[in-house]
């Protein structure tokens, strides 16, 4: 007896935390309960993106159109302009790719707000809009909470600059 072993474990500080504003759990609260409106067209060439995008957009009270490739999204803006109030455009697909499809798009939609989607670095890419920029940028593989915090700031008015990200 009195023989054994100790264990001594050290934990670091999580300073984020210490040091986050007072209404942080407030803000996250608000990303949480947040809800949208509207129609919103998903365009991806990987059905499990768009399976899981649609999901994630229907769960925040969105209604869905998907599109697999530039093609099919400007068909589908066409018939439904009057609805989409977003678009999730995916960079790099077949047959027509997410800049080209862009631009159709503003031209059917001048309005319109992009959130441009892709697994290749957003930076790279941005410089190839400058005449219009995207509303927003998502960078994959994202989860809910970034989804949202991009809808709710893009559907709230404000731009996503290339250099915020």
């Amino acid at each position: 007896m009195g023989t054994g072993t100790s264990f001594k474990v050290l934990f670091s500080v999580d300073e984020s935390v210490e040091n986050a504003p007072a209404n942080a759990n407030e803000d996250r609260l608000a990303v949480h309960d947040w809800r949208g409106g509207g129609t919103i067209l998903i365009v991806d060439d990987e059905e499990t993106v768009r399976t899981v995008s649609r999901a994630m957009v229907s769960h925040m009270g969105f209604k869905v159109l998907t599109a697999a490739d530039g093609r099919e999204a400007i068909s589908s803006l066409r018939q439904s302009a009057d609805e989409v109030v977003c678009v999730l455009l995916d960079l790099y697909m077949p047959h027509m790719d997410g800049e080209r499809a862009f631009h159709e798009m503003v031209k059917i939609k001048p309005d319109i707000r992009i959130i441009l989607s892709s697994g290749i670095n957003m930076l790279d890419t941005a410089n190839r809009f400058a005449a219009k920029r995207p509303v927003g940028y998502l960078q994959k593989p994202y989860d809910l909470e970034e989804l949202k915090q991009v809808l709710m700031t893009t559907l709230d008015g404000e731009s996503i600059e290339a250099n915020d990200l």
